[in-house]
């Protein structure tokens, strides 16, 4: 506050991010510590030379600067009555290495390597330079000499590398690059070339990599570029049935015995849901139709659709989407990324007919099986299976239906209890059947006797009666029971 009062300075705003200190100066607080008083008391002596002096307090991020000085402030011991010029502090809105610096140097018209040339043949220094300076060149001197009135930079191996520039320098990288010999290699690996070929120059593995870069076929024959970049965008899909993705699987060779070549495919993203059909031919009309009749009129009106750009797409599917004012996503051309999930049903469709099908042409027949065998298998994404998320419930398999049936039979076998009836048995049967009897509820529970003229397999049994008239209908084992005469 003292130095802003000597520049003049007659309104005033103090940021702190210590609440302690900002409320105490405000007089909100109290101050009871004996060592701050004075500074306290110092402090509103000073308030009053200003017009307006206001203290607000602030979060510590935002007030990282004066923390800075603070510190810096700390460290330093400053000799008494010696003064400081004021520190400059600059505020960037962007990072330091995004800054370009320019420097124009005056072009003296002297060859790159005059100084260490000069400093080797004469032994001289550049005029006006300092001591540092100077040792630097004694130093880098030390790795040239000078043969046969061209400079080399000396190298470890015994095989000393001329020292070019300019034009000469850019031939070299021309000639070992794209010459004869060149193998228009990246430009590490043509810097290292060009110092096996025994030549050096300071700046030569920035120049190297920059004139690769600027190559026109190392441009148009590079290897293609599978880093993502820029962020996923996720399709959500909020509710079962919302967002489907639709494909088609073809042209299908040889086609199948009933003449089919493609196959529509239709996903849906939340319960990856798969519904497919196959066509001789594939049409736009065919495709609306498949739309309604798959879809629509199965799991409703969706609120998405995404597909590629193909032609049968396009037409009367459109306009049929465009009539439930369902939306329409279209990838772009060669992206199948943007409808990864029905791409990879039609991997998994196409893997599973691979492994099922007898021959080439009867891959139609499994077609209704694969479905099948993908709704009923768990899906990596979701962790259950298509079934269960659209049914809540498993699906039964064949496997669990014949576990199911024994475990049935077992259970009643438990309760059998064997008659042991023959042919030529007298029996009676159970009546079962509605008969007007005017006994009313004293009506006896069986008729007969009977005998049995033929016991057939599965608990069958014909019967006659004791005048030989034989009976229409069979009669199940377990409406008889033996009668003794």
């Amino acid at each position: 506050m003292e130095a802003a009062l000597e520049i003049g300075v007659e309104r005033l705003e103090v940021v702190g991010d210590s609440n302690l200190v900002v409320s105490q100066a405000k007089g909100e607080w109290k101050v009871n510590e004996d060592k701050l008083k004075p500074y306290h008391q110092d402090l509103e002596d000073l308030i009053p030379r200003f017009q307006m002096v206001t203290f607000t307090h602030v979060p510590r991020l935002k007030n990282r600067f004066a923390d800075a000085l603070a510190t810096l402030a700390s460290m330093v011991k400053i000799p008494v009555g010696v003064k400081l010029r004021p520190i400059t502090i600059e505020q960037r809105d962007k990072p330091v290495f995004e800054y370009v610096m320019i420097v124009n140097e005056p072009d003296d018209g002297l060859p790159l390597y005059h100084d260490i040339w000069n400093f080797i043949e004469k032994g001289e220094y550049p005029p006006g330079t300092e001591k540092k300076d100077q040792i630097a060149l004694r130093r880098l001197a030390s790795q040239y000499i000078i043969c046969g009135g061209k400079l080399y930079r000396r190298s470890h191996c015994g095989m000393h590398k001329l020292c070019v520039q300019g034009t000469e320098a850019t031939t070299i990288m021309e000639e070992i690059h794209e010459g004869v010999c060149g193998p228009h290699m990246n430009g590490i690996m043509l810097a290292k070339k060009i110092l096996r070929q025994g030549y050096y120059w300071s700046t030569m593995e920035t120049e190297c990599v920059q004139y690769v870069r600027q190559c026109h076929k190392c441009q148009i024959h590079a290897n293609l570029m599978h880093v993502p970049p820029s962020e996923l965008h996720s399709m959500t899909s909020p509710w079962p049935f919302s967002t489907w993705g639709i494909d088609v699987i073809g042209r299908i060779t040889p086609a199948a015995s009933n003449g089919h070549k493609f196959i529509l495919v239709a996903i849906d993203y939340f319960t990856k849901w798969v519904e497919d059909a196959s066509y001789a031919t594939l049409t736009t009309v065919q495709v609306s139709h498949f739309i309604r009749q798959n879809i629509i009129y199965r799991y409703g009106v969706p609120q998405a659709f995404v597909s590629d750009n193909g032609v049968h797409f396009k037409g009367r599917a459109a306009e049929t989407l465009e009539d439930f004012g369902i939306q329409v996503h279209k990838s772009t051309v060669y992206r199948p990324q943007t409808n990864r999930a029905v791409e990879a049903a039609n991997k998994t469709l196409k893997t599973i007919l691979e492994k099922t099908t007898q021959s080439a042409k009867d891959w139609h027949e499994q077609l209704p099986l694969a479905l099948w065998g993908y709704r009923t298998s768990i899906r990596t994404p979701t962790g259950a299976t298509p079934y269960s998320l659209v049914y809540g419930m498993e699906a039964v398999l064949p496997i669990e239906l014949e576990g199911y049936q024994r475990r049935i039979a077992r259970a009643f076998n438990k309760k059998v209890k064997s008659r042991d009836l023959q042919e030529g048995d007298m029996v009676l049967k159970e009546i079962r059947a509605p008969v007007f009897d005017p006994r009313g509820k004293f009506r006896p529970k069986w008729a007969g006797p009977y005998i049995i003229r033929k016991i057939l397999s599965g608990g069958a049994a014909q019967l006659i009666d004791l005048d030989g008239n034989e009976f229409s209908t069979l009669v199940n084992m377990d409406q008889l029971k033996r009668y003794y005469p």
